[in-house]
Protein backbone atom coordinates (compact mmCIF):
# COMPACT_ATOMS: atom_id res chain seq x y z
CA UNK A 1 0.00 0.00 0.00
CA UNK A 2 1.20 3.50 -0.92
CA UNK A 3 1.56 6.68 0.95
CA UNK A 4 -0.99 8.92 1.32
CA UNK A 5 -0.64 12.48 0.26
CA UNK A 6 -1.87 15.02 2.47
CA UNK A 7 -2.84 18.39 1.61
CA UNK A 8 -2.47 21.38 3.99
CA UNK A 9 -5.24 24.08 3.44
CA UNK A 10 -4.87 27.50 4.65
CA UNK A 11 -6.84 30.31 4.70
CA UNK A 12 -5.97 34.18 5.62
CA UNK A 13 -8.08 37.62 5.21
CA UNK A 14 -10.83 39.12 6.87
CA UNK A 15 -14.58 38.84 6.66
CA UNK A 16 -15.79 41.97 8.20
CA UNK A 17 -13.92 43.04 11.56
CA UNK A 18 -12.74 39.22 11.69
CA UNK A 19 -9.21 38.39 10.85
CA UNK A 20 -9.28 35.06 10.01
CA UNK A 21 -6.03 32.61 10.01
CA UNK A 22 -7.05 29.05 9.55
CA UNK A 23 -5.09 25.57 8.59
CA UNK A 24 -6.29 21.96 7.84
CA UNK A 25 -4.58 18.99 6.52
CA UNK A 26 -6.67 16.53 4.49
CA UNK A 27 -5.76 13.18 2.62
CA UNK A 28 -5.94 13.87 -1.02
CA UNK A 29 -8.33 11.30 -3.21
CA UNK A 30 -7.26 9.39 -6.13
CA UNK A 31 -7.99 12.23 -8.74
CA UNK A 32 -5.35 14.97 -7.00
CA UNK A 33 -8.66 16.57 -5.01
CA UNK A 34 -9.55 17.17 -1.96
CA UNK A 35 -12.80 18.46 -0.05
CA UNK A 36 -11.97 20.44 3.12
CA UNK A 37 -14.34 22.26 5.95
CA UNK A 38 -12.63 25.19 7.32
CA UNK A 39 -13.63 26.28 11.30
CA UNK A 40 -14.11 29.95 10.77
CA UNK A 41 -14.41 32.27 13.96
CA UNK A 42 -17.65 32.61 15.45
CA UNK A 43 -19.88 33.54 14.52
CA UNK A 44 -18.96 33.27 10.93
CA UNK A 45 -20.29 29.69 9.43
CA UNK A 46 -17.60 27.07 8.60
CA UNK A 47 -16.23 27.59 5.26
CA UNK A 48 -16.36 24.22 2.99
CA UNK A 49 -14.76 23.54 0.27
CA UNK A 50 -15.14 20.90 -2.42
CA UNK A 51 -13.23 19.22 -4.87
CA UNK A 52 -10.25 21.85 -5.30
CA UNK A 53 -7.31 20.32 -6.94
CA UNK A 54 -4.09 19.62 -4.49
CA UNK A 55 -1.71 21.68 -4.67
CA UNK A 56 -2.98 24.84 -5.96
CA UNK A 57 -0.82 26.32 -8.83
CA UNK A 58 -1.64 29.58 -7.46
CA UNK A 59 -3.37 31.03 -4.42
CA UNK A 60 -7.71 30.93 -4.61
CA UNK A 61 -8.80 34.91 -3.78
CA UNK A 62 -12.16 35.16 -2.82
CA UNK A 63 -13.01 38.81 -2.30
CA UNK A 64 -16.71 41.49 -2.22
CA UNK A 65 -15.57 44.68 -1.36
CA UNK A 66 -15.87 46.06 2.24
CA UNK A 67 -17.51 41.93 3.22
CA UNK A 68 -15.03 39.64 2.54
CA UNK A 69 -11.21 39.25 1.62
CA UNK A 70 -9.85 35.71 1.70
CA UNK A 71 -6.86 34.11 0.32
CA UNK A 72 -6.80 30.00 -0.20
CA UNK A 73 -3.83 28.49 -0.43
CA UNK A 74 -3.64 23.78 -0.95
CA UNK A 75 0.15 22.53 -0.50
CA UNK A 76 1.02 18.96 -1.41
CA UNK A 77 2.95 17.11 1.90
CA UNK A 78 3.44 13.16 2.17
CA UNK A 79 1.92 11.42 5.11
CA UNK A 80 4.05 10.23 7.97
Amino acid sequence: MGVATLCTVTVTGTVGLVVVNAQVSVPQDPTGLIDATIDLPAPLPDLVLTGLPCPTLEPIVITIPGVLSLTITVSETPAP
